[in-house]
């Protein structure tokens, strides 16, 4: 095997590094070009064994079909949630009572909204752990917002609005 010198050496592993990078970069612009964007996502551990068990249940191939159908699902909600019409709904979240000024928030924000906040049900699940239930009447777009407000918060460890639509509510199963 010849001996190389150093300045051969560096040389010879920036030329692998700009070829390799030229590489990645052909691919990216391919990818690009066919329409996908390969992206990085880091997730605990915990979380990602419990995805993969979601994505084998549901039956999908790969990683990359369950999370564009995720992004698809959330996106498709988000239009319904912008909707300016009537609904019902409930709030339901899980969150940390001791985390700090975290009560003060959540109450200081079901008071500014313009949502009509009909009951709030509070449950000790645990020393520390609570869950909520805001029931609610108000635009679909005021009610997800409250919802989003609410899971934003430090200390909301899940939070998710569900919307009963007008069409429903006037449905008379007497009649």
């Amino acid at each position: 095997m010849p001996v190389l010198s150093d300045h051969t050496f560096l040389f010879y592993i920036y030329f692998l590094s700009h070829m390799k990078h030229n590489k990645e970069h052909g691919q990216k612009k391919r990818e690009e070009q066919k329409g996908v964007v390969r992206f990085g996502v880091s997730l605990e551990p915990v979380l990602l064994q419990k995805f993969d068990t979601h994505i084998e249940q549901e039956g999908y191939r790969s990683r990359s079909e369950a999370i564009r159908d995720l992004i698809r699902e959330k996106l498709n909600e988000k239009a319904v949630a912008e909707e300016e019409r009537e609904g019902a709904g409930t709030i339901t979240f899980l969150y940390d009572h001791h985390q700090r000024e975290l009560t003060e928030k959540l109450l200081s924000i079901q008071h500014d909204t313009p949502v009509d906040i009909k009951a709030n049900m509070h449950v000790h699940l645990s020393h520390s752990l609570c869950m909520e239930i805001i029931a609610c009447i108000g635009k679909i777009r005021d009610i997800y917002h409250l919802g989003d407000q609410i899971k934003s918060l430090r200390g909301v460890l899940f939070a998710e609005a569900v919307i009963t639509f007008p069409e429903v509510l006037s449905t008379d199963k007497n009649e």
